[in-house]
């Protein structure tokens, strides 16, 4: 391939790459602005406006445990050797257990499962190219792919018939005294409270219930499916970009329903939005730490990495055919948000010298997931999957504990919570897809 070709086709890519980013870059835009983390907090001044406070926390409890049990019914293992793509960069390849309560009345679990794999394996491949468009890097841990798979069942399966169970649970806390209910909200799992402080474990091992999935689910294996997508190419990033589109139209009629009125057209344009978002705006388009929702700058990784796939390209294809996910596959930006003080950099040197002992574990053990401090969650877990080589299991579990029906996912009364502290799950489904646009120490900034 000349030389030129090979401009011609990274050049390609990369203006392929701008549109990704209009459309990305509007669209978490458009859900910031709807998330109710960043619009004015709820006040509880009035006795009034503390029950309104303590039915929203009652709702977002209810959707924590359901998350949390969701979670608890799916598992997996990576205990086969990573794969190295073409740029050289290791991958961990998953097996992924299901419980079959989440194939509850379908006449082929086969295909449901076969749909499943092949949903998890695009999904992944579209949050690749999502996070390049950022220059935000590739950060997908295996427990980034569970709780994705959590979130797609359930939106799929259980998010449209809660309302029964919701109404139950919200009933259930009726019976309880106000100081009863007040205590038990204070210790849920992963909701957060005016008088919710960590435990020493949580403080000591900020990422654990990020290793929660981790096993194999106990029963009988009805069925397996294993994720096959063929090379990403220019037509597939295509097919990306159409189906982000119409994910940004969604948002588009979100915003327009939540306040009355089409979105702009230029959102930078303060003045044009809502009277309640644009202080919070004004703070976004001055903030270094959103740079990259305002100007498009694609990583120089990215056309590097094209240069050596169009390279090492033997000519029996032609470069719009070329796999070109390699190359999106970019390393994590560092944050540039560092907090002043001694605690904080002594915080850094004790997760430096935790993860050069694994490091140091793993090789002398020669197995790469001996590894203590990320496996109890006292270091995060950096490995990055391999989204073409997972292999899913549909099982009928024999545990006492597994539920026979979708409905046992729901929780029925207020005292099934879990405590903080229980390996909980810290987050819900809207959390999730909204952390990308800001970590937690950089929301700080803009609301503090």
């Amino acid at each position: 391939m000349s030389e030129q070709t090979q401009s011609q086709a990274g050049q390609t890519v990369v203006d392929k790459l701008q549109e990704t980013w209009e459309t990305v870059s509007r669209t978490e835009r458009l859900m910031f602005m709807m998330n109710d983390a960043v619009l004015p907090s709820m006040p509880r001044d009035t006795p009034e406006e503390a029950e309104e406070f303590d039915l929203e926390s009652i709702k977002q409890a209810f959707h924590n445990e359901t998350g949390k049990r969701i979670l608890e019914r799916i598992k997996y293992t990576a205990e086969e050797d990573v794969t190295i793509d073409s740029l050289g960069a290791s991958r961990t390849p998953l097996q992924i257990d299901i419980s079959s309560v989440f194939a509850e009345g379908q006449q082929d679990p086969q295909e449901w499962l076969n749909n499943l794999a092949a949903t998890i394996g695009k999904s992944g491949q579209q949050s690749i190219v999502q996070s390049a468009s950022l220059a935000l890097g590739d950060s997908f841990s295996p427990d980034h792919v569970m709780r994705r798979i959590a979130t797609y069942l359930n939106d799929s399966l259980l998010e449209e018939a809660e309302g029964d169970a919701l109404k139950r649970f919200q009933e259930s806390c009726r019976e309880m005294s106000k100081e009863d209910l007040e205590d038990k909200l204070d210790r849920a799992s992963g909701l957060w409270r005016p008088n919710r402080k960590l435990s020493i474990w949580e403080s000591l091992a900020p990422w654990h219930e990020n290793n929660q999935s981790i096993g194999k689910l106990s029963g009988n294996v009805l069925c397996e499916s294993a994720v096959e997508l063929g090379p990403f190419n220019l037509e597939s990033l295509d097919d990306v970009n159409a189906t982000l589109r119409s994910e940004m139209d969604q948002r588009e009629q979100d915003y327009q329903k939540r306040f009355g009125e089409n979105a702009p057209e230029d959102l930078n344009d303060s003045q044009s939005l809502p009277a309640e978002l644009r202080e919070m705006n004004e703070k976004v388009i001055t903030s270094p730490h959103f740079k990259q929702y305002l100007e498009f700058e694609p990583s120089s990784q990215i056309t590097e990495g094209l240069t050596r796939i169009y390279e090492s390209a033997d000519g029996s294809q032609p470069p719009e055919q070329q796999d070109i996910l390699p190359a999106l596959r970019i390393e994590p930006r560092q944050s540039t948000f560092k907090k002043p003080g001694f605690l904080p950099m002594m915080r850094s040197a004790r997760l430096s010298f935790f993860e050069g002992v694994d490091e140091v574990t793993a090789v002398m053990s020669d197995n790469p997931d001996n590894q203590f401090f990320r496996r109890t969650g006292m270091v995060p877990d950096k490995r990055s999957v391999d989204w073409n080589n997972f292999r899913f299991r549909l099982v009928e579990e024999n545990s006492l504990d597994a539920p026979c029906k979708l409905e046992e996912l729901w929780p029925i009364h207020v005292e099934d919570l879990t405590s903080a502290g229980d390996g909980e799950d810290d987050g819900t489904a809207d959390e999730e897809k909204s952390r990308r646009f800001a970590d937690e120490e950089e929301l700080s900034t803009l609301t503090n």
